[in-house]
């Protein structure tokens, strides 16, 4: 949790929001604020919730939200407010691009994109990507390798992922890779699937399209993309899960 973001979001609240719009604002993105369920719950103790989780569902497109609306509450009381007014919604004003900034700094990003021949960027960002991961990871990757691996060396979470079961699913140098990886202690379940096409991230109730595979990220042009409507694709990706394979490198 950023502690500077918190604060500035608690200063955009109170000045543009009550907690009954606040509550029903969030509902209506579908983001559950704990808080909010409290006897008296305060400014501090929801921004404080809410700066601790915007790597969650659909809170950072919430929050993102949510300081437009006070932008526009805040441009509208500097142009017709009084004058004694005015002054504190000019006071206001860079507090709330600041929040902007700090959010733009914190959050996970909605999307990566890497030129080609920038191997270790693409494989940087994506470490810093899933490393955000306060649950389980779901990697699904029809070709995997060694490079693979590399991108998920600073997860700290269990991971689970998904190959293909064709014979040049998994490279040479994985199994091997594979078990110096769970020696370090990494938690990683591996299986086969049939008929695998594209490649996803999923974790902290999110999913992310990801254009190349893991293994050579960077050798070609490198994107991967946030999926909004995630609910059917995640699914079926639960569903191919279900009925693969495991790898027979996994411990048992």
């Amino acid at each position: 949790m950023n502690p500077s973001f918190a604060l500035k979001l608690v200063a955009v609240c109170e000045a543009y929001f009550t907690l009954q719009e606040f509550t029903e604002l969030a509902q209506l993105f579908m983001v559950q604020v704990d808080a909010l369920s409290e006897y008296q719950p305060t400014w501090l103790s929801v921004c404080k919730e809410i700066a601790g989780k915007l790597d969650h569902g659909n809170t950072r497109s919430f929050v993102d939200n949510l300081l437009e609306l006070a932008e526009t509450r805040n441009a509208d009381g500097v142009a017709h407010q009084t004058w004694e007014r005015r002054d504190y919604h000019r006071g206001l004003t860079p507090v709330l691009a600041q929040a902007q900034e700090l959010l733009s700094d914190s959050a996970t990003p909605t999307e990566l994109t890497v030129s080609a021949g920038q191997a270790f960027t693409a494989k940087s960002k994506v470490r810093e990507l899933v490393a955000a991961a306060t649950n389980e990871l779901f990697v699904v990757d029809p070709y995997v390798g060694l490079g693979t691996l590399d991108c998920l060396r600073d997860v700290t979470v269990p991971i689970r992922l998904l190959a293909g079961d064709h014979s040049q699913a998994i490279s040479s140098d994985f199994a091997p890779g594979l078990t110096a990886f769970l020696a370090e202690g990494h938690n990683l379940t591996v299986r086969r699937g049939q008929a695998l096409h594209d490649r996803h991230l999923v974790f902290n109730d999110r999913c992310w399209l990801v254009g190349g595979s893991l293994k050579d990220a960077g050798k070609k042009p490198f994107h991967c993309i946030e999926i909004i409507d995630k609910a059917t694709v995640v699914a079926d990706l639960e569903a191919r899960w279900s009925s693969a394979t495991v790898f027979p490198s996994e411990p048992q």
